[in-house]
């Protein structure tokens, strides 16, 4: 059904699985969907305690991304905008054109 969808559509109920599902992939973490295409992890267990310089989720970043790539539109990508180890409340994750 999703790939039959037009990409914002699609995009759309994707996420809305990924609110229902979110123990799934984010634990005992907190799942915050700020839109369709952007979210946040807080309390993220992943990385929870780590200190970095730069961005750690990569685990989250692979899954969104490859989820997002093979039900949705193959030229969509993860970024990973904040991350926990660097400082920020949460990790936050949007999906965007590549």
């Amino acid at each position: 059904m999703l790939t039959g969808a037009p990409w914002p559509i699609a995009a759309w109920l994707l996420g809305r699985w990924a609110r229902q599902h979110d123990w799934t992939f984010v634990g005992s973490g907190t799942f915050n969907p700020l839109n369709a295409l952007e979210w946040d992890i807080a309390d993220n267990p992943l990385i929870r305690g780590e200190r970095a310089a730069t961005v750690s989720c990569s685990w989250h970043m692979g899954l969104f991304e490859r989820l997002f790539q093979r039900l949705v539109s193959p030229d969509l990508e993860c970024r990973e905008m904040a991350c926990a180890a660097i400082g920020a409340p949460a990790c936050r994750f949007v999906i965007a054109r590549a």
